[in-house]
């Protein structure tokens, strides 16, 4: 199974935050760079948001199989 990707508006939702705190925390280092970017989307792969939070990882990894998030929140990497 390939690493799911969320988006950057799923992202700030699980964390309570605007897109714009998003990209002020990741230009802080606070967050990580997203791992993927195509035009105007950001991607940050499940894993990689394990690795920085595990529980935001899990809320997101809850949220998707209980398809709370709708499919276009994330997208196979």
């Amino acid at each position: 199974m390939s690493d799911q990707a969320v988006t950057l508006e799923t992202f700030a939702a699980i964390l309570g935050v605007s897109r714009d705190t998003i990209s002020r925390r990741v230009a802080c280092g606070d967050i990580p760079a997203p791992d993927i970017r195509r035009r105007k989307s950001r991607l940050w792969r499940l894993s990689t948001i394990k690795k920085w939070n595990p529980n935001a990882a899990e809320k997101l990894k809850r949220g998707f199989d209980s398809e709370i998030f709708p499919p276009i929140a994330r997208t196979a990497a």
